[in-house]
C-alpha cells in the first residue's frame, strides 16, 4: 500500500535541491525504513517549519502517521497532499485505504450524488488547475467568435460549440467557487471520539459525537472552541484540540 520510500526521496531531492533539505529527506528515509516513524515525522515536519511545502512531503508524513496507527493525522496529511497533488495515484489509493479503516468506514462523509460526480470529473485538478481551465475556455470562445468569419465549419457548429463550452465554463466556475469558499475551513477530527456541544463550554450539553478521520467545516472560532458543521448539516462546538484545519501547516 505504501509507496517505496526511495522513490519519494528521489522526487523530493529533485524538487528541493538544497544540501540541508537532501540531508533531512535522507535521514527521514532511513528512519522510515528502520521503523522509527516518529523520528521520520520529526524530520519531515522540520521542513514544514522551515517553510517548505509540497504534496510529496505531506504524503510522506501521512504514510508515517499511518504506520504509527494514527488514522486522524494520516487522514489530515493526505488531505493536505490532495490539495497539491490531487491526481497522484498512490495518494488516492492510500487515502481510500485509510478511509476504509475509519470507525464508520467513511460512510458518513459521502457527499450527495451531484457532488460526487463533480469530484470525479474535477477532482484531478487543483484550484490553480481549474483557474487555467476557465481561462482556456474563455480564450476558446473568443477564438470561435473570431474564426467564424473565416471558416464555414466553425460558423455551422458555432452555437453547439459555444453552448457546450458555456456549460463546462459554468460548472467549472461553480466548482472553483466551492473550492475557494471551503479552502480555509475544512478540518479533520484527530481524536478517537470528539463530543460536539450546543455551546462553547466544557459543561455544555453534548449534541452529537464525531469520530477520528471525519471531515467537518469550521464555521466559527471562539477561544479554544471551533463551531463545526458536519456533512449532514448538524452544527455544534468542539474543542480545538480534537480537530485540525487542513489548510494550516502545523497542528493545533
Amino acid at each position: 500500500m505504501i509507496r517505496h520510500i526511495a522513490l519519494i526521496l528521489l522526487m523530493a531531492v529533485t524538487a528541493y535541491g538544497s544540501d540541508t533539505t537532501k540531508e533531512v529527506f535522507k535521514k527521514a528515509a532511513v528512519y522510515y525504513v528502520e521503523g522509527k516513524y516518529e523520528s521520520a515525522i520529526a524530520q519531515y515536519e522540520s521542513l514544514l517549519t522551515g517553510g517548505l511545502e509540497s504534496g510529496e512531503l505531506y504524503y510522506n508524513i501521512g504514510n508515517c502517521y499511518f504506520k504509527t496507527g494514527d488514522l486522524g493525522r494520516s487522514t489530515l496529511y493526505y488531505e493536505r497532499a490532495k490539495r497539491l497533488i490531487p491526481n497522484d495515484a498512490d495518494l488516492k489509493a492510500n487515502y481510500e485505504f485509510v478511509r476504509s479503516q475509519l470507525p464508520d468506514k467513511g460512510k458518513s462523509q459521502q457527499p450527495a450524488l451531484f457532488k460526487r460526480l463533480l469530484d470525479r470529473v474535477f477532482g484531478v485538478f487543483t484550484i490553480d488547475g481549474i483557474c487555467v481551465m476557465i481561462t482556456v475556455l474563455y480564450i476558446f470562445v473568443v477564438a470561435l467568435l473570431i474564426t467564424r468569419f473565416y471558416l464555414d465549419a466553425v460558423r455551422r457548429y458555432l452555437l453547439l460549440l459555444i453552448s457546450i463550452t458555456a456549460i463546462v465554463f459554468v460548472v467549472a466556475s461553480f466548482v472553483l467557487y466551492e473550492r475557494i469558499s471551503v479552502a480555509g475551513s475544512e478540518a479533520v477530527v484527530l481524536a478517537d471520539k470528539a463530543e460536539v456541544r450546543y455551546e462553547p463550554f466544557s459543561d455544555a450539553t453534548v449534541f452529537f459525537t464525531i469520530t477520528v478521520g471525519t471531515k467537518v467545516q469550521v464555521q466559527q472560532i471562539k477561544s479554544d472552541w471551533y463551531k463545526v458543521r458536519r456533512l449532514d448539516g448538524k452544527q455544534g462546538w468542539v474543542s480545538r484540540k480534537a480537530i485540525a484545519v487542513v489548510a494550516e501547516k502545523g497542528e493545533q
